[in-house]
């Protein structure tokens, strides 16, 4: 694509998010969503290690950004929120969220850890729940100066 695009003497920039997540985004923050919004027994306890996040309000942002800066032009980009997060914090957040007083929160390391280790599929799902999936926007943050403009879960 890029090469086409460059042969054509067309600007192209990429950006490369993590997952996104709203309320209502699609996909696999959905999952999470409707996963906290319908049991109060929530097994993400011990889960600490961070991944990242952008909200839809801030890839909006950055997509902003793009359209009005050359400097992103004919460029690859990994955006990000600025605060990695786990999904024990996640957890908690969305327990306010729903206005809940009182759940559950067990550690799934403990309890479940030996179901996910029984078959391949299962242990990569697992190696994918407890991974620090992290990533940095600090090139694109360098290049144009954009601070996302919404905190973190500030839509929760």
């Amino acid at each position: 694509l890029t090469l086409h695009c460059s042969a054509l003497d067309i600007n192209w920039t990429i950006l490369q998010p993590p997952l996104v997540y709203s309320p209502d985004a699609p996909g696999n923050f959905s999952r999470i969503y409707m996963f906290f919004s319908k049991t109060p027994i929530l097994p993400f306890a011990g889960l600490n290690k961070t991944r990242s996040f952008i909200s839809v309000g801030n890839l909006c942002s950055a997509i902003h950004t793009c359209i009005h800066n050359p400097l992103v032009f004919n460029d690859i980009f990994i955006l990000s929120d600025t605060v990695d997060i786990s999904l024990s914090r996640i957890e908690f957040i969305l327990s306010r969220h729903f206005n809940r007083r009182f759940y559950f929160s067990f550690p799934v390391c403990f309890l479940l850890q030996p179901l996910f280790l029984v078959t391949p599929i299962a242990r990569a799902y697992w190696n994918k729940l407890n991974a620090n999936i992290s990533v940095s926007s600090d090139k694109f943050v360098l290049k144009t100066g954009w601070k996302p403009p919404e905190p973190p879960f500030s839509c929760f």
